[in-house]
């Protein structure tokens, strides 16, 4: 009976033991299942991702509620429309690039490799050593007559300009050279020269046509029966001058660029003017050119004989402009047989 005491003193452990002896862990709780929560837990929200769950269709906006914006950093979709607008080309460049970020990178590293391919110009102060050592280094002519043959030159040893056609560009050529402009740009400037100048001439050409047909045209209304009478007079009037000043009348324009021998009241003018130095200069012989006194003898036999019928007679009597012709080659025929 005595050693019942020290069996339960055994089963008691003492303060020191309870100390050293570690505490017994909890019992984890049981695991929940993946389907269904744990009970009194609320349902935790559907994981997804950018893309959204595979073969799960994301779930319809509230009604009224407004679209969700996109999350900071996250450029729209349609950036590349927004930067083309209605550009079909730049549209379809962009398309070579995902994002923005992208584009703006290629941009860069493109922009970098062009500036360092870019030399320095020539100093306004250069030396004349400095400036040989850049010319040659540039591969430009030192020379300017070197320079505009190569920067003109047509390929078989010509120039694609002649020395009259390239006066209004010498001006250009020199200050290209003096500043050491490759000889390529004063190339590419002159064949814009020579591209504007030939549309300027052929627009010139279309409307000389054009304003010379429509002159005529009101002539020939105006002047009816004496239309060929009265060019002829005027084509007399420009005969008198001499070869240079007909050239020159030829011609000469006016201040909206028309010749002034396709405007109807100049060579009406000249016509009348002619009439009245010249009576004979109306004769056509031929269709033009100023007459002689064959033609001329001619003309007054040809109105005379018109005159010895009844018929013909009254007929010179109803025309005024063929009698004022007859009167006026009678006083031609008169004065030069006086001289």
């Amino acid at each position: 009976m005595a050693k019942a005491p020290a069996a339960a003193a055994a089963a008691t452990p003492s303060p020191a033991d309870s100390a050293a002896a570690p505490a017994s862990a909890a019992p984890a709780p049981a695991p929940a299942s993946a389907d269904k929560p744990a009970e009194g837990q609320p349902a935790p929200a559907e994981s997804a991702t950018i893309l959204g769950a595979v073969g799960t269709p994301a779930p319809a906006p509230a009604a009224g509620a407004e679209p969700p914006k996109p999350a900071e950093g996250i450029q729209p979709v349609d950036w590349r429309a927004e930067i083309a607008k209605d550009n079909k080309d730049m549209s379809a460049f962009l398309k070579r690039y995902s994002t923005p970020e992208a584009l703006a990178t290629a941009a860069f590293n493109s922009d970098k490799k062009l500036s360092s391919k870019i030399k320095p110009g020539l100093p306004d102060d250069a030396t004349s050593e400095q400036r040989a050592a850049y010319l040659k280094d540039a591969g430009i002519p030192e020379a300017l007559e070197d320079y505009v043959k190569t920067a003109l030159s047509n390929g078989d040893g010509g120039l694609i300009l002649g020395e009259q056609e390239r006066a209004p560009l010498d001006g250009f050529l020199k200050m290209a050279h003096d500043k050491a402009y490759p000889p390529e740009f004063a190339r590419m400037a002159t064949e814009a020269y020579i591209e504007t100048i030939g549309a300027q001439a052929a627009e010139m050409a279309e409307k000389d046509a054009n304003t010379k047909q429509e002159t005529l045209q009101t002539l020939q209304m105006e002047w009816k029966g004496d239309y060929k009478a009265n060019l002829n007079a005027a084509n007399a009037w420009l005969a008198r001058f001499p070869a240079e000043v007909q050239q020159v009348l030829n011609t000469a324009r006016d201040a909206d660029g028309v010749f002034l021998l396709h405007r109807a009241d100049v060579l009406k003018s000249i016509s009348q003017m002619a009439r009245e130095l010249d009576p004979s200069s109306t004769v056509v012989v031929g269709g033009a050119g100023p007459a002689n006194s064959q033609s001329i003898e001619a003309r007054i036999k040809e109105i005379e004989d018109g005159q010895k019928t009844q018929e013909g007679l009254r007929a010179y009597y109803k025309d005024q402009k063929l009698q004022d012709e007859y009167k006026g080659l009678l006083a031609w025929r008169e004065a030069h047989k006086a001289a």
